[in-house]
């Protein structure tokens, strides 16, 4: 495990707006609020830890220990607060669950 990574989240922002702030090169088309809502409202400070091995089956562990995966919201957050960091590791963000007709748990990286 990194050093945790303390930052803010407004979730009132939109993702184009974090997008578009956060300078990112590939933005897949259904990286969006459609495909993966946010239901939390207001700001939140955040501390996050980027593990070097994660998998899905890692998810009950994480919850028992009160912690959980980033939403899409928080990684786009995460790479406006620390874009040096995106460019030296892989991130994603478990939490994401895709709603439609690919629903499913999907990773944002």
């Amino acid at each position: 495990m990194l050093k945790p990574f303390n930052f803010t989240v407004d979730y009132d922002q939109s993702d184009e707006s974090l997008i578009e702030a956060g300078q990112y090169e590939r933005v897949h088309p259904d990286v969006n609020q459609l495909t993966f809502p946010n239901a939390r409202k207001g700001k939140a400070k955040l501390e996050a830890e980027l593990l070097e091995e994660v998998t899905l089956e890692l998810i009950p562990e994480l919850k028992k220990q009160g912690r959980r995966p980033a939403e899409l919201m928080e990684i786009l957050s995460f790479g406006v607060t620390f874009p040096h960091v995106q460019c030296q590791y892989r991130i994603f963000a478990l939490g994401c669950s895709v709603k439609g007709a690919f629903a499913g748990t999907k990773a944002v990286y």
